[in-house]
């Protein structure tokens, strides 16, 4: 009787302290939900403007959509130009990056909604994780906030640049799981934390702004430089 009493006090305390740790996620979903409001369910002719999502993502997306739903796998749109490569293709209709497949369930014009909602709570639960390793909760907390809405994200919903905001979300988890890795003296847990750091880099470059895959690999590489003359 002890003895399940004592796991069952473990128990509540590993659930106490996995609630905890999720407030601070449970409140930017929150904060998310409130901004965007009435655009994550809009009417069948309505959708969240952006420039190019007008010229561009909201047609790639419907060609998505049609093609997964016929059961045919959309290796080459015919309908832009003279026709170009689908399945590979660079603008982030690529078939491998998961958060595409929003649009194989979600009508298109709720999908950009949600394609922009989930990428900024990346972004601020990332951003908020790599603080967390240098600061307090709460300054960390605002940064996540600060980081998520900051003039790069926002913006950008406006533009159209569905893309550039999902590339640039992952930024803070690269970064975060690359200093746990160098900071560390085990190879085994660096060899394993540069793996996940390259998971991360890897939908970073699917996601479709590829040049910002070579931003974090230039900053990593800065980080790393100074981190080893620091060290010295």
């Amino acid at each position: 009787m002890i003895y399940i009493w004592v796991k069952m006090k473990n128990i509540k305390q590993k659930l106490l302290h996995i609630i905890y740790a999720s407030i601070p996620y449970l409140a930017y979903s929150i904060l998310l939900l409130l901004i965007f409001g009435r655009s994550l369910f809009p009417s069948a002719h309505q959708y969240l403007f952006g420039w190019d999502v007008l010229d561009f993502h909201y047609y790639n997306r419907f060609f998505f959509q049609n093609s997964i739903r016929s059961g045919v796998i959309p290796w080459w749109n015919p309908y832009q130009f003279s026709g170009l490569p689908f399945f590979v293709g660079a603008d982030g209709g690529i078939l491998f990056y998961p958060l595409t497949w929003l649009f194989a369930f979600l009508p298109v014009n709720m999908g950009i909604s949600w394609f922009y909602f989930f990428h900024i709570l990346i972004a601020m639960i990332g951003m908020y994780i790599l603080m967390r390793h240098f600061f307090p909760p709460l300054p960390s907390w605002i940064g996540g906030i600060i980081f998520g809405l900051t003039g790069y994200f926002i913006p950008r919903v406006l533009t159209g640049t569905m893309v550039n905001i999902a590339s640039a979300s992952y930024l803070p988890i690269v970064f975060f799981l690359f200093w746990r890795a160098i900071e560390n003296v085990s190879l085994r847990i660096i060899n394993r934390r540069v793996m996940y750091s390259s998971f991360i880099l890897t939908l970073q470059l699917l996601a479709g702004a590829q040049r910002m895959s070579y931003y974090s690999l230039l900053g990593l590489g800065l980080t790393a430089v100074v981190y080893s003359l620091v060290k010295k």
